[in-house]
């Protein structure tokens, strides 16, 4: 879907307004509940008591990454290339790695969309691993390192959500103020999430138009709000601009 815009790409900036988040949790049992049983288990140091931390680490870890797919718009319980058909088509555009042939589809999308790094992802496989296929009883070190690892993984996504994905903000050319573009993300605590654009200057042709979670939309302007890649934009907006000429500031209001 193509919409236009009188924007000047070469010389443009982008107004982030005042941003909104949510902590709720729709989970009875939260990541962070998980992970406190994990500490608990921990605490006996005996073989049963290790063998539950590294279960709950897991289960810390594999409810994070269902409450992000949530809070960004999608159903986490029905996620997967058959219900988002759009999903591997933008994964496969943007993805700068090759993906390990065990990896889970959820771990390639939160890698792909930048919400955790690589190492980081490369380390909870391992986790997941160790329980999954070997079979080992763990020692306490690598007790200790999981909780940790799982404790990294909620705190560093949970920001990524709450501070680094902008959720309202404006594009304005700098030399035309009488027109601009505003997108605003309204993707968690909802029954339909969308994300919203609309174009607004002084004629007529002002647009209002909104993108839901199973369009590639949706998964363009969600990877834009959380890399901050606007040099992405023109292109969304129909705009063939090198990207070498893409020039742009970002203010905050």
């Amino acid at each position: 879907m193509k919409i236009n815009s009188k924007v000047n790409w070469s010389d443009f900036k982008i107004m982030v307004d005042i941003q909104s988040s949510s902590d709720y949790v729709e989970f009875q049992v939260s990541p962070e509940s998980f992970l406190k049983y994990a500490v608990d288990d921990l605490r006996t140091q005996d073989i049963k008591g290790r063998i539950n931390c590294l279960t709950n680490c897991k289960r810390a870890i594999d409810c994070q990454i269902d409450w992000i797919i949530s809070y960004l718009g999608f159903d986490y319980s029905n996620f997967n290339e058959k219900r988002y058909p759009n999903l591997n088509v933008h994964m496969n555009k943007v993805k700068k790695e090759t993906f390990s042939s065990d990896m889970s589809f959820k771990i390639k999308f939160i890698q792909t969309m930048g919400i955790a790094p690589m190492l980081l992802v490369s380390n909870i496989r391992k986790v997941r691993n160790k329980l999954e296929h070997e079979y080992k009883t763990p020692d306490i070190a690598e007790c200790q390192e999981a909780v940790e690892l799982a404790d990294l993984f909620i705190n560093s996504t949970q920001n990524k959500m709450w501070n680094k994905k902008w959720t309202d903000f404006y594009i304005q050319s700098n030399s035309n103020t009488s027109s601009d573009i505003a997108l605003s993300y309204n993707t968690f605590n909802t029954d339909m999430p969308y994300i919203e654009v609309k174009t607004r200057g002084n004629n007529k042709n002002e647009t209002n138009t909104k993108f839901y979670p199973e369009q590639e939309e949706y998964l363009k302007l969600l990877y834009i709000s959380i890399k901050h890649e606007f040099n992405m934009l023109p292109e969304f907006f129909g705009s063939d601009i090198k990207e070498k000429y893409v020039n742009f500031k970002v203010e905050f209001c």
